[in-house]
């Protein structure tokens, strides 16, 4: 995998495949099955794309493919099926359906949208162009005594 993987590419990927999972379970409760949907094996491929690509690459595969996938669900007979009109067991794979798509659809337009960032240095700039590291670990330096700063010093007995 090509650099670190985030939050929208991981949800990305489940979405993708929930999706294909409740299509799988559709197609499973249907009676008279029809022909295995390929609309399943996209979706499949498609997470395993946006898995090994990079973030935007990934995420426009996943917008291709989920919308594809939620229009076909929404604008066909399928909608009916959501509405338990056909079985409870083809409601809720549909309901599956849906939901991974929403949310491959979802994490897929943040992959698209947001602005890359890596290699960025997100600390702050200190006056004189010093980074702040606040939360690093801070040695103390010897001041012009030679004590260490803020180390207590010896009272005369």
């Amino acid at each position: 995998m090509p650099g670190k993987v985030g939050g929208a590419r991981r949800t990305l990927v489940a979405g993708l495949l929930l999706g294909a999972v409740g299509l799988a379970w559709a197609w499973l409760a249907s009676q008279p099955r029809p022909q295995f949907p390929l609309g399943a094996l996209l979706l499949v491929g498609a997470a395993a794309f946006a898995a090994l690509s990079g973030g935007r690459a990934g995420g426009l595969a996943g917008l291709a493919v989920a919308g594809l996938g939620g229009w076909r669900l929404v604008a066909g007979d399928r909608v009916g099926e959501l509405l338990s009109g056909e079985g409870a067991a083809l409601a809720g794979a549909r309901w599956l359906q849906a939901l991974g798509l929403l949310a491959a659809l979802v994490s897929a337009l943040v992959l698209v949208v947001r602005r890359p960032t890596l290699g960025v240095d997100r600390r702050r700039l200190l006056p004189g162009g010093r980074r702040d590291l606040r939360g690093a670990q801070v040695r103390p330096q010897p001041d012009d005594a030679g004590r260490r700063r803020g180390a207590r010093l010896a009272r005369a007995p």
